[in-house]
């Protein structure tokens, strides 16, 4: 303690940095990146894969060839998948709930009301 007092650091600044460096690491946590492949976004993709001239490709080497693959496709996918910032809303969503999940929960919850009524009426 006396250590850091000497070198110009207090406690308090310690645990300012420590809170901002908390509060970086939090912000890029929750922010993540993410491609859209939407049907408009894929139909985008296939257009500018067709405009590619494949008939340049005439290598004897399979890394060239994978090279150019490569060079020829990241334009492409870059360009059809921009990559966006996750909202807040869209992280917290759940892989495994899907369309069929929540019509069963729907499902469960109507008639659950029902049997509520029902006991209500009696």
């Amino acid at each position: 303690m006396l250590m850091l007092e000497t070198c110009g650091v207090t406690l308090p600044t310690i645990y300012q940095i420590i809170f901002l460096l908390l509060a970086k690491s939090r912000a890029n946590f929750c922010m993540m990146n993410v491609r859209i492949y939407s049907e408009k976004n894929i139909l985008k993709f296939h257009s500018l894969v067709e405009q590619i001239d494949w008939n340049t490709l005439h290598c004897s080497n399979v890394n060239e060839c994978y090279t150019f693959f490569e060079d020829k496709l990241q334009p492409c996918l870059n360009e059809s998948f921009n990559i966006v910032k996750l909202s807040r809303n869209r992280a917290k969503d759940k892989k495994w709930f899907t369309i069929v999940v929540l019509g069963s929960v729907v499902r469960k919850n109507w008639i659950y009301i029902k049997m509520v009524k029902n006991w209500l009426c009696r």
